[in-house]
């Protein structure tokens, strides 16, 4: 949870015209750190990543974006702001999931739409640590044709998702019967979002699929006799980030199969 209101807060005002929504606005935001922590025997300062995504109006990212956060990732002067602290318990059980590791029914699944992936990152060095428990991971993750770049990025730099194989599968949205991508973007940007998603397919390691997931893609990895163990649920661990219409669609699927659900949403 960081405080900006030292860089954004101008004081007390009835009214503002100019920023209507800048009234009452404390300027206190939480951010996902996406990056794993140091090994206890290992000093790595304090330095930690955020992923976040430029929110339309939103004054704390475009103050962020103004300041260096671009696609080059540009430097600009630096500036201080307090953390107030850390919180949030948003994480696989991974004492539960190393004791039923070998237990042909024990799963862990990730299912996010966009930056939702970003509370995974911070977790895959642990899971490729605690016995190899990335073998039990099935990652669903949706996002737009525009953000095809940060999934490319993203598997660029974390190389561990590679271990995931076959079982990390990213739906694209977005993409007309045509092939085009006019609804989302410029024209002229519609010819690096296609090289971009044609370098994300080369990946022959995971699973791209241009449509949305189905309920038939879960029920693919759950089997359709989940109720038949009444034991079974408490040996799957799936985790929903993702916007409250997935959530919602998810959760409901998740319910047919007797699987529990933990959800956390980034919706600001």
């Amino acid at each position: 949870m960081l405080d900006f209101s030292s860089e954004l807060d101008q004081g007390y005002s009835h009214m503002r015209d100019d920023d209507p929504r800048s009234i009452n606005d404390d300027f206190v935001r939480s951010f996902t750190i996406s990056s794993p922590p140091p090994p206890a025997d290992e000093s790595r300062g304090s330095t930690f990543t955020l992923t976040l995504r430029k929110i339309a109006n939103g004054p704390v990212t475009s103050h962020l974006f103004r300041h260096g956060l671009k696609s080059n990732r540009t430097t600009a002067a630096p500036f201080e702001i307090p953390i107030l602290g850390f919180s949030g318990s948003f994480r696989f059980d991974v004492p539960k999931a190393r004791k039923l590791k070998h237990d042909e029914q024990a799963k862990l699944v990730y299912v996010c739409s966009g930056v939702g992936i970003t509370p995974l990152l911070a977790q895959m060095d642990e899971l490729a640590k605690a016995d190899d428990l990335l073998e039990s991971l099935s990652v669903f993750w949706t996002v737009g044709v525009q953000d095809v770049a940060f999934v490319v990025d993203t598997l660029a730099t974390m190389s561990v998702f590679k271990r995931v194989g076959m079982r990390l599968r990213v739906f694209v949205t977005g993409i007309d019967n045509d092939g085009s991508t006019s609804t989302f973007t410029k024209q002229e940007q519609e010819a690096d979002i296609h090289e971009t998603l044609q370098k994300l397919e080369e990946h022959d390691d995971i699973q791209i699929l241009r449509r949305r997931f189905q309920e038939d893609d879960f029920a693919t990895i759950f089997g359709q006799q989940v109720n038949e163990n009444a034991e079974t649920e408490t040996k799957r661990q799936v985790l929903i980030c993702a916007n409250p219409k997935i959530t919602t669609i998810v959760r409901e699927w998740m319910h047919k199969l007797d699987v529990e659900v933990l959800s956390e949403d980034f919706a600001y």
